[in-house]
């Protein structure tokens, strides 16, 4: 049998009481905050942002398994995610130089990009076959006059 004795005087059952106050408030604080990060990733499932861009996920864009994945899977199928994965990868491969993988050549991580012109073919056939995130990247391209290339209707 064990030796517990609830607490009987008023100063242990005020620091009982505040123990298990303090333990509650921040249980409820972390699954606000879990509740949240659910609730945030719910409504935006696709890599489109809250101001109307495109969001780029830093764990899907800098993991070299990720990229080596949606690389070969749009240069082998449709795949709409892969090709504008695949597209975006090597857009920002340009934009960022410290993005760890390179276009054409294999990257630090044993991992090659399709060359811009390729990385242009994949975007526009992810926004023919209607990738949300494509048509609006595509978007923002043109209206900065960075998009050599036709915009499909889709996109305009």
């Amino acid at each position: 049998m064990s030796n517990f004795t609830p607490p009987h005087t008023r100063e242990n059952v005020v620091k009982c009481g505040s123990v298990l106050l303090l333990a509650f408030i921040c249980f409820c604080a972390y699954f606000h905050g879990y509740h949240q990060s659910q609730i945030t990733n719910q409504e935006s499932p696709s890599l489109e942002g809250r101001s109307g861009g495109v969001f780029i996920s830093r764990s899907l864009f800098y993991n070299p398994d990720s990229i080596a994945h949606y690389t070969d899977l749009a240069a082998r199928e449709d795949n709409p995610r892969a090709l504008f994965i695949a597209g975006m990868a090597t857009h920002l491969s340009y934009a960022d130089p410290d993005y760890p993988f390179s276009p054409s050549t294999e990257g630090r991580d044993g991992v090659g990009l399709p060359s811009l012109s390729e990385a242009d073919h994949y975007l526009l056939r992810a926004a023919e076959l209607g990738y949300p995130d494509a048509i609006t990247y595509i978007r923002c391209l043109a209206a900065h006059d960075q998009w050599p290339h036709f915009v499909p209707d889709n996109c305009k």
